[in-house]
C-alpha cells in the first residue's frame, strides 16, 4: 500500500496515511524492475513506461501442476 499524496509506503493493513490522512491505495508492480512502485496499478512505471501490474506474474505458472525445472547450466571459462 502507498499514499498517493505523500508517496509513502505503508503496511497492507493500513487504510489511511499516518502523515496526511489520505486513503492509501495498492502499489503497482513493474515486471521489468521486478519491484513494487509507489504508483497505482495500471499507471505507467516512471522508468520503463509500461503499465504496472497488481503483482508479479510468470506466464504459464499459474496453472495447477505446473512447475519450473532446470534444463541446463553453464559454467564460465576464462
Amino acid at each position: 500500500m502507498f499514499c498517493p499524496r505523500c508517496l509513502k509506503s505503508l503496511p497492507a493493513d493500513e487504510s489511511l496515511c499516518d502523515v496526511c490522512g489520505d486513503k492509501v491505495r495498492p502499489r503497482g508492480y513493474c515486471e521489468i524492475c521486478d519491484d513494487w512502485i509507489n504508483r497505482e496499478v495500471g499507471s505507467d512505471c516512471p522508468k520503463h513506461d509500461v503499465p504496472l501490474a497488481d503483482g508479479p506474474t510468470v506466464p504459464g505458472l499459474d496453472r495447477p501442476g505446473t512447475r519450473m525445472v532446470t534444463v541446463a547450466t553453464y559454467g564460465i571459462t576464462a
